[in-house]
């Protein structure tokens, strides 16, 4: 990755330096290796740029190269070089059962890295329902009180966003009003973009934006920035000198 995408992208295109990564994918454990620890058939392509390569959305490594009759590794070259860097991915990999004892760690906290575009990890529609269902209601794993902490107040704790994350006078309303024996998420790997189930209103910053589950087209959120006191910029005007 020296020097960015551009030199990225001329590597991929030269003879020996495909050849070393292709091997390197078999053997080096000195990074987040995910060919040698997971396998190609793990690794699937959720989204792309061009439309000549938007059939291989959805699709995992080993039938890309049955479709492009290339090795799994040259086909992912490839397609890095012709989508210029712009591919996102899926991987497969964990046991259900660490999730479960993670889920019941008292500093655990939810949140999503779900990316938009194509056919995107489930967990982008589906993150907080899914754990409000099938860890609260399902499993167990936690209480209804616990989950919505770990969802609100905790992160915007660790965050430190100073108005939200609870239900508080001077705080901004940020409120989701749902369900808890029906609320459950539907999305999946097939189909991603499937919305939950037992979400009934929300209101963002005190406005209604969802009602009776259905969008009323209203866009109420903003940016939230960081607080800087003037005793942190001063530090920071230091060092900088």
């Amino acid at each position: 990755h020296a020097g960015g995408t551009e030199e990225t992208l001329k590597r991929l295109s030269i003879p020996e330096f495909r050849k070393r990564i292709s091997d390197e994918f078999k053997t080096n454990t000195d990074y987040e290796n995910w060919v040698l620890n997971c396998g190609w058939k793990n690794i699937m392509i959720t989204s792309v740029q061009t439309g000549s390569n938007k059939c291989l959305e959805g699709k995992d490594m080993i039938e890309i190269s049955e479709i492009r009759q290339q090795s799994p590794e040259n086909a992912a070259f490839d397609i890095l070089i012709e989508e210029k860097g712009n591919v996102a991915m899926v991987i497969h990999w964990g046991f259900e059962e660490d999730v479960l004892q993670s889920m019941c760690h008292p500093l655990q906290m939810v949140g999503s890295d779900g990316i938009f575009g194509g056919k995107p990890h489930p967990r982008l529609h589906g993150t907080f329902p899914r754990v409000l269902g099938k860890y609260v209601r399902e499993e167990g794993a936690l209480t209804l009180e616990q989950a919505i902490r770990r969802m609100t107040g905790a992160p915007a704790q660790l965050m430190r966003l100073k108005d939200r994350g609870l239900i508080k006078e001077g705080y901004q309303a940020d409120i989701v009003i749902f369900d808890p024996e029906k609320i459950k998420d539907r999305a999946t790997f097939e189909e991603p973009l499937l919305e939950p189930e037992g979400i009934h209103v929300v209101y963002i910053n005190g406005k209604l934006t969802v009602y009776h589950g259905e969008y009323t087209g209203a866009r109420y959120g903003k940016v939230i920035r960081r607080f800087q006191s003037s005793k942190i910029n001063k530090v920071a005007t230091f060092q900088d000198r």
